[in-house]
């Protein structure tokens, strides 16, 4: 297994986007957040679109606890997403799991990620039978993520799931994993912003500033 390099500063530097891959290496020289992953553009800096990713985090259940092991079946793992209302799961490997069975949530330990979309292209389209398919088999594995940190911008995020079609991006902290970011999270985001300027629209309009 791959071993995560020590970061620099402690988180990676906001626009350090970039795949997980290229933050895994056997080298034990630090590691430096890379260039941006897109170009800024200071006209869409200027929109509301600079919520952080902890904010994000904060109003979502504890997603570091939505994690499944590489061994379990798909089908208990979507029984998990369901039950969870997500539609993602962090894969950990379950060598590194605790001597009571509880679930690890460093970066070492994760092995991939497992999605709504993998189930559907790589179960269903195959016509695989979910309960005796192993999650290892359809996850997309650690090298292939990319990642966030909880001090990027929600608008980072936007660019960095278009840049790589994903609609899930495991968060990373430290050393470990903080949880998921979803396109689902990025529009609520998006949404509740646009209904606090139509409020203050409609309060300046009433007369009530």
């Amino acid at each position: 297994m791959l071993q995560l390099r020590a970061f620099a500063g402690g988180v990676l530097a906001p626009g350090g986007l970039l795949p997980l891959q290229r933050a895994f290496t056997s080298s034990a020289a630090p590691w430096k957040a890379s260039e941006p992953a897109f170009e800024h553009s200071e006209d869409r800096d200027e929109c509301s679109f600079q919520t952080k990713i902890w904010e994000v985090l904060q109003t979502k259940i504890d997603s570091r606890r939505l994690w499944v092991s590489d061994e379990c079946m798909v089908l208990d793992a979507v029984k998990k997403m369901a039950a969870g209302d997500v539609g993602s799961l962090l894969v950990y490997d379950k060598d590194k799991a605790g001597p009571g069975g509880e679930v690890p949530t460093s970066i070492s330990s994760c092995v991939g990620i497992v999605t709504e979309r993998d189930y559907l292209k790589k179960v269903m389209l195959k016509g695989l039978a979910s309960s005796t398919t192993p999650v290892s088999r359809i996850m997309t594995p650690q090298e292939q993520l990319a990642v966030l940190t909880p001090q990027h911008s929600v608008l980072e995020a936007m660019d960095l799931m278009v840049k790589y079609n994903v609609r899930h991006v495991p968060v990373i902290e430290d050393s470990n994993m903080a949880g998921v970011l979803s396109m689902k999270d990025v529009i609520k985001v998006l949404l509740d912003d646009r209904k606090h300027e139509v409020d203050s629209l409609k309060d300046y309009i009433r007369g009530s500033w």
